[in-house]
């Protein structure tokens, strides 16, 4: 199998971009799974806790980002 870091598709696993600000990354990710919400909020059936409340647990302060972006795409 060929090195794909090195052959004629390498554009395809390496970013021509230096890395983002590594404060906006919990925000960034936060927004990434709200692009896939439809998942993320489909766990809460084996949860007894809603997704926001699940991800502030984690990381405080990203279940109200998350609550921020849903009342945002309500608009």
């Amino acid at each position: 199998m060929p090195d794909l870091l090195d052959g004629q598709d390498s554009y395809l696993v390496r970013s021509e971009l230096p890395p983002g600000n590594t404060d906006a990354l919990v925000a960034r990710t936060v927004g990434f799974l709200y692009s896939l919400r439809e998942a993320c909020v489909k766990q809460e059936q084996f949860q007894t806790v809603t997704f926001d409340q699940l991800i502030d647990g984690m990381v405080p302060g990203t279940g109200s980002l998350w609550r921020t972006l849903g009342a945002a795409s309500l608009c």
